[in-house]
C-alpha cells in the first residue's frame, strides 16, 4: 500500500495534471487553501511580516504541476488572500498605502516570475522526454 502510494506521488509530480484542467485549478485552490491555513497558524508567531512571501512555494507548485494557467490562479488567489485576508482587516482602509502598494505589485511581478521559470521548466522537461 505504502510502495503504491509513493509511485502514485512520483508519478503525480513527475507528470503533473493536464494544463488548463479543473484538477489543476482544483490543485491550485487546494494548495492556495493549504498555505491560507499556515498562514493563520504561523500568523499567531509572527504577526504581519511576510503578508504574500508564504503564497510562493503554492504558486511554484501549482505551476509545476498544473500548468501556466493554474499556477496564475494560484497568484491570483494568493495575493487575493494576502490582502484580505491578513492586510486590509489590520489597516482598515480599503485604500491601500503606497508601501502596500508596492508590496502587492512585487508579489505579482515575482509570482509571475515564478510562473514564467515553472513554465519553462515543464516545456523543457516535456521537450527532453
Amino acid at each position: 500500500m505504502i510502495r503504491w502510494l509513493r509511485d502514485r506521488f512520483r508519478g503525480f509530480w513527475h507528470d503533473g495534471l493536464p494544463p488548463n484542467s479543473a484538477a489543476a485549478y482544483l490543485f491550485a485552490v487546494g494548495c492556495i487553501g493549504i498555505t491560507f491555513l499556515v498562514r493563520l497558524v504561523v500568523g499567531v508567531f509572527v504577526g504581519g511580516i511576510g503578508l504574500f512571501t508564504i503564497y510562493f512555494p503554492a504558486v511554484l507548485v501549482s505551476s509545476l504541476i498544473g500548468g501556466t494557467e493554474a499556477g496564475t490562479v494560484a497568484l491570483m488567489l494568493g495575493g487575493i488572500a494576502g490582502w484580505a485576508g491578513f492586510s486590509w482587516p489590520t489597516f482598515g482602509s480599503s485604500v491601500p498605502s503606497l508601501m502596500q502598494a508596492v508590496g502587492v505589485l512585487a508579489y505579482l511581478v515575482s509570482g509571475a516570475f515564478i510562473v514564467w521559470i515553472a513554465d519553462s521548466h515543464r516545456h523543457a522537461i516535456s521537450a527532453s522526454e
